[in-house]
């Protein structure tokens, strides 16, 4: 399949679970996230367990102290 064709054919979606609840949300091509960005959306939404809140910012500093290890 072309690139330009994948949104006639293919949908995307997020699946955002929280204390809430398990929501379904549609994503378009140009929302897709790598982890660091998905992290940061995890670390911002109030409704997350502080345990999941705490895994996310041990990710997010790791990725960076891995970022600048790159640059030495």
């Amino acid at each position: 399949m072309k690139k330009e064709d994948r949104e006639k054919y293919q949908n995307l979606y997020r699946l955002i679970k929280n204390d809430a609840g398990t929501q379904i949300r549609s994503l378009g091509y140009s929302e897709i996230q790598n982890d660091y960005q998905t992290y940061w959306e995890i670390v911002k939404d109030p409704n997350q367990k502080p345990a999941l809140i705490a895994n996310c910012m041990r990710n997010i500093i790791e990725y960076f102290f891995g970022f600048i290890e790159k640059k030495n």
